[in-house]
Order: C-alpha cells, then sequence, then structure tokens
C-alpha cells in the first residue's frame, strides 16, 4: 500500500481541490502521512499570487528531491503553470488538475465528496477562473478563464458531507460572485436539513446583491459576513489597479452593506505600497477600515508578478516606505477590529466548537467570522448559544 503526502499552499480553492485528491486517494488504497520524507508520493499543490509564494515551492520541492529522492514528485497547480518545476517528476496544471492527478495515480472521482481534514466545516468550490485581469494579479493566467460548476454536483456534494457530520459548509471560488447561480445555489444548501451554516469565503463588492444581504440578515442558516477584497481605498490605486469600481461605489456599497448587517462581520484583504501609491491614498485604505469596522485585514506588500501590467509600472514606493505604511495599516485593522467588537461585544450570537486548544478550551468561529475561545466541557462539532467580549472570549448563555 503506497503512502502520499499533499502539501497544499494558497487559497481556500487549492485547499478544496486538495480535500478531493486526499478523499479518492484514500478510497483507491492510498494511505497518507504527515511527515512527506515516509512518502512514496508527493502532490504539492502550489501558489505563486506572490513572488515569495512562488519561492517557498520552488525550494520546497527542490528539498525534497534532495532529501526523498526515491519519491515521486508532483507539481500541481498554479506553479505548474509557469513553466518546468525543478526537482518534480511531473507537473499538472490547474486545468482537470483533480482528475489528472488522480489519473497519474490510478484513481478517479466516483463519488461525491464526502468528508474533509477540518471535521465541522468543509469548502464545496463552485467556480473557477477569473475574467477581471486587475493590473497586479496573476490569477488569470494561471487558472484560466472563468468556469462555473453545475449546481445539481454542488448539492449532491453539500449533501454528502452534510450526511457526514459537517455542520458548516463554504462555498469558494476565485470569482465566487459571477456565478450566475449563486442565489439558487445557497437556497439549496440552507434547504438541506443537516446543513447549520453556510458561509460564502469571499466574494467582490459589486457582486454583493440586495437578495444576499437580505438571507444574511434574515436566515439563521446564512451566515452574516463578508469577505470583501478590497485592496484599497483609493480611487487613483484602484482605477490603476484595474479594479471593477470606484471609491464613491466602494463607499456607497459599503453603507448599503453596514445598514443590513450593523453587526455583521466584515474582512478584507488590502494591497500596500502599490506603484505610484501615495501617503494620501493609503490614508484613505486606513479610513475605510476604520470607518466600516473591519475586524480582519489581510495585508500584502505589493509583489510584482511577471506578465501582469503592474510588473512594469513606475513609481513603486521605497521598501521603507512600504514597511511604514504596512504598520499603519496594521494599526488601523486593529482599530477596525476594536470597533467592531464595541459592537458586538455582551451581544447574542452562537459559536460552532470547532477544536479543544487546551484541557477545557475550546475555539472555533461565530457567524461573524470572529475566532473565540471557550472554556468549559463541550462536545466538538455543536453549535453553543453565546456572547462575546472584546478579547475574544464568549460565554455560554444559559437559562436563568
Amino acid at each position: 500500500m503506497k503512502q502520499f503526502a499533499l502539501v497544499t499552499f494558497g487559497c481556500k480553492v487549492n485547499q478544496y481541490e486538495s480535500e478531493k485528491i486526499r478523499f479518492f486517494l484514500n478510497r483507491y488504497g492510498y494511505t497518507p502521512v504527515e511527515d512527506w520524507h515516509q512518502a512514496d508520493v508527493i502532490i504539492v499543490n502550489s501558489c505563486v499570487v506572490t513572488q515569495k509564494s512562488e519561492q517557498k515551492n520552488r525550494r520546497l520541492i527542490r528539498k525534497m528531491k534532495r532529501e526523498n529522492p526515491s519519491a515521486r514528485i508532483i507539481a500541481a497547480g498554479c506553479l505548474a503553470e509557469m513553466g518546468p518545476v525543478e526537482g518534480a517528476d511531473e507537473t499538472v496544471g490547474n486545468q482537470e488538475k483533480i482528475n489528472r492527478v488522480l489519473g497519474l495515480l490510478q484513481a478517479r472521482q466516483d463519488a461525491p465528496l464526502g468528508a474533509f481534514s477540518d471535521k465541522t466545516r468543509a469548502f464545496i468550490k463552485i467556480e473557477d477562473g477569473c475574467n477581471q485581469f486587475c493590473s497586479y494579479c496573476i490569477i488569470p493566467l494561471t487558472r484560466g478563464r472563468e468556469a462555473y460548476l453545475p449546481v445539481a454536483d454542488i448539492l449532491d456534494e453539500a449533501r454528502a458531507l452534510a450526511e457526514n457530520g459537517y455542520r458548516e459548509i463554504v462555498l469558494t471560488g476565485i470569482h465566487l460572485g459571477r456565478h450566475p447561480d449563486l442565489l439558487k445555489i445557497i437556497r439549496g444548501v440552507i434547504a438541506l436539513e443537516k446543513v447549520s451554516r453556510l458561509r460564502l469565503s469571499s466574494i467582490e463588492i459589486i457582486e454583493v446583491k440586495e437578495e444576499l444581504l437580505c438571507l444574511m440578515q434574515g436566515h439563521p442558516k446564512v451566515m452574516p459576513h463578508l469577505h470583501i477584497p478590497l485592496q484599497s481605498g483609493s480611487d487613483k490605486v484602484l482605477r490603476a489597479m484595474n479594479r471593477p469600481y470606484s471609491e464613491e461605489e466602494m463607499i456607497r456599497r459599503l453603507e448599503r452593506i453596514r445598514s443590513f448587517l450593523p453587526e455583521g462581520g466584515l474582512t478584507t484583504d488590502i494591497i500596500v505600497g502599490f506603484p505610484q501609491e501615495s501617503e494620501e491614498d493609503i490614508r484613505k485604505s486606513e479610513e475605510v477600515i476604520r470607518r466600516f469596522a473591519f475586524h480582519r485585514v489581510h495585508l500584502f506588500p505589493f509583489s510584482p508578478r511577471p506578465g501582469t501590467k503592474a510588473f512594469i509600472m513606475e513609481g513603486k514606493p521605497e521598501r521603507e516606505a512600504v514597511s511604514e505604511r504596512m504598520e499603519r495599516m496594521a494599526e488601523a485593522a486593529r482599530e477596525g477590529q476594536r470597533r467592531f467588537l464595541e459592537k458586538v461585544s455582551g451581544h447574542p450570537t452562537s459559536l460552532l466548537i470547532e477544536s479543544e486548544i487546551s484541557p477545557g478550551c475550546f475555539t472555533g468561529y461565530t457567524p461573524e467570522y470572529l475566532r473565540v475561545t471557550l472554556s468549559g466541557n463541550y462536545e466538538l462539532n455543536t453549535i453553543v448559544p453565546v456572547t462575546v467580549d472584546s478579547r475574544l472570549q464568549a460565554r455560554e448563555i444559559t437559562d436563568v
């Protein structure tokens, strides 16, 4: 019986695809191992969204070949789309990635995905690819154009996962909000009796429709959380990035979202140090985070990627300026979280118990996507009514 190791980098779509590869290799007699030194087959599901991530992937694959030379190494995903991969025995790009990797190992998809490494929440990919071509982003070059999975297949997968005990379903995609049947998918998933929660992984602000906000506001299974990758709060930078909205439209839509979800969770991505970014531009990004109480902000220093328009743009800020702006944005993010916690502290919410991090101390996410801790005696994969304080500690709500 062959042993395999699966190493995953990057986005939730990659994580989902790795879960499918793992699930079907298990069905076909392969045994997973954590330590790739012990594996007969090593699969690296790669990411090249930044120069740093690409370098990390390449270094690891070379190390794997040196330290486990007898293993069969398969480099899959975005790195394989960039050309030869030193140290890999085979490369598989993103097109039909899962089927091609499985085919190399004489396995195939012959059932809906029914298990996930996480025992409480599971991702389902509903879309792949992107047609936007933001000036900094290599994803359209590595993932290709938009493609949408059939609604029936998505619901079959959700049903299988729910039957196997997964309480929360997370819909994911490279450009998830472009799926023409997104609302139909949401309604289909929440109609499944054994699904307790549904969450969206990420969605562009121009795709947050009023019908979606109404579902988040009014249906207990649709989590009131939006991860909106704004990237910048400045009109000038948004135009240079080729983002599909203006600063004015972004602010108007955020105001609308907050009118529906005054205590809903908002998270985002911000790029710092984009070419020709000024102090005023970064100040506008800081203000958006504070004003709308984003409680989690993923900060990325600009990473020029070959093949994108931004790669050849002039006017990149000095490294020292970028470092200082990253610090300022990090402080704005902390302030956004403080403001959000002031809004929701002491208010009723719930917690899906995901893991026990120490004896009698459990952790998981609230509907608003706050990771909190809860002390006591609880079962994993249960949902507990709680309140949350400013230290991200939860307390169970009990009847008086």
